[in-house]
Order: structure tokens, then sequence, then C-alpha cells
């Protein structure tokens, strides 16, 4: 029997090999869940960092909305100051606490406005910042994907829907002033009248705050319009002829 231990002095017992097997088991399940963690970490830093980015550009767009010739003023100025003011807390800011990082480059659009296209991240990454820091308009357009820390934002669908809302505005003054033709003789109201009388019942303006410009032709023809603070006009005839 000690002859036989003896023999077996050295060898790699079957406990030892289960032994080591478990541990290389163990090992590489433990390697393979790091790298999930590691990965889930990196893709809820990268939701958390868009979801601010997404915030800026909500703010972007209050801050145009809100826009009053006025009170407000109006800006083409698109950054991180105007949106500041509808934002709240760190939302602004990088996980580090710099500033969030905004690109801007300028793009045709309708209405004769000048427009711009700004990527957004609230990421510390420069690597990031660099790469769309070179991007052009048409570029941003393709970097703007849901899987990355990176927003667009467009001012021209802003100004979009400022230009429909305000032509909204006007086609309820339109309604007003054809009721009064009847109310005024069978024609439409002077003027003085409609500033006076008609519009100081409606008070009805452009989104910007503007009265519309009301441009009286003849008895049986007016001439509604607005105007919008880059320069554009939107006219609409009235013609009881």
């Amino acid at each position: 029997m000690l002859k036989g231990l003896q023999n077996q002095r050295g060898a790699f017992s079957p406990f030892m090999y289960g032994m080591l097997m478990g541990v290389a088991v163990f090992s590489a399940a433990m390697n393979h869940w790091a790298k999930r963690e590691i990965v889930n970490i990196e893709e809820q830093n990268i939701q958390q960092e868009r979801q601010k980015a997404e915030q800026i550009k909500q703010a972007l767009e209050n801050a145009m909305l809100t826009e009053n010739v006025a009170t407000t003023g109006f800006s083409n100025d698109i950054n991180l100051e105007r949106a500041q003011q509808f934002l709240s807390g760190s939302t602004g800011k990088t996980k580090s606490g710099e500033q969030a990082f905004l690109s801007s480059a300028v793009k045709s659009g309708a209405f004769n406005t000048t427009n711009k296209r700004v990527l957004i991240t609230t990421s510390d990454d420069e690597s990031i910042q660099k790469e769309i820091g070179t991007l052009g308009s048409d570029a941003m357009a393709d970097y703007n994907t849901a899987k990355d820390s990176v927003v667009m934002f467009d001012s021209e669908d802003v100004r979009k829907k400022q230009i429909a809302e305000s032509k909204k505005l006007l086609e309820r003054e339109t309604s007003v002033i054809y009721r009064s033709y009847m109310t005024y003789g069978y024609k439409f109201p002077s003027n003085e009248e409609y500033k006076t009388q008609v519009n100081a019942a409606t008070g009805l303006k452009d989104v910007w705050g503007q009265p519309f410009k009301y441009d009286r032709k003849s008895d049986k023809v007016v001439v509604l319009s607005f105007t919008a603070p880059w320069g554009y006009t939107y006219k609409k005839r009235l013609d009881m002829r």
C-alpha cells in the first residue's frame, strides 16, 4: 500500500484538476461579468448624457418660442447662455462640472431665415467634442443618432413653428375682419377703426408680439400681413368684390 502511495507522489489528482478547472471557469465567468458591467455603466452614462443634451435642446427651443420683440427681444444666437434660463441645476454641465459642448453650423432654410444646426453633448470625452466641432450642417444631420450622447438642434424647425402659429393667429384675425364687413356698412373698417376697434377687441398679434399690418386698399379690399423679425413677410388678401 505504501508503495502504491509512493507511486502516486507528484501525480495530478482528479480532485486538484477539478479544483483548477472550477477556478478557471469561475474566473472566466467573472471576467465576462465585469466586461458586461463596464458596458452597462458606459451605456447608462451615454443615456444620462443624452437626456441632459435633450433638455438643453428643449431649453433652446423654449428660448426661441418665448421671443417677444417688445420685451425679451429677438436673436439668431443659439448658445448655452440663451438656454440657461430654462435649465435647472447641473443640466447644462458635464459630469465633471464643465459646460456642455455646443457646435453650430449655418444652413440655408425656408422663410429667408439664417438657420443653424447645433450638436449638443454633455460628455467629457474630448474626442467627441473634437469630432463634432469639425462637422458642417449636412454632416451633423447624419451624425445625429439615438445611440450616442450627441443631440441635434435645428433652429429652422422652431422658425417653422413660429411662422405656422403666426399664420393661425392671422387667420383668426381675418375671420373677425370679414365679420366686421357687414357691421361697417358692407365695407372694411378704416385703418383707424381696425386699430382702435377691431384689433383692440381681439388683441391678436403675431407670435413675436407684433401687431398685424392692416393695409386697406379700398372699401372692399384689405391686405393683412405680418413680418417676422428677420424680414420674412406673409400676406393675406381679403377681397369682397
